[in-house]
């Protein structure tokens, strides 16, 4: 199975429709709650969010991850050191 993450648009989108038309296993995930069909919710900036996407992923195995959703850099965090994981 593959995910994508962001793939309600864009580039993600795109992908996972390609993965799909080509006959692969393939689920996405968007920030929107309640996500599309077809989607699951996952913001990936937040740990509580995280973690129920991972018990909603469950024990199936992932041949991909393609982490395309992104996260704004440009709020005096420095990339190095910055954003720390909240627990």
């Amino acid at each position: 199975m593959i995910l994508i993450t962001g793939a309600n648009r864009g580039v993600g989108a795109a992908l996972l429709s390609a993965y799909r038309a080509r006959g692969s296993a393939a689920s996405g995930t968007t920030r929107a709650d309640p996500a599309p069909d077809g989607l699951m919710t996952l913001d990936v900036t937040d740990p509580a969010a995280q973690r129920r996407a991972a018990l909603a992923w469950g024990s199936r195995p992932m041949s991909l991850l393609v982490c395309n959703a992104g996260v704004l850099l440009d709020d005096g965090e420095r990339l190095a050191d910055g954003y720390p994981a909240q627990v």
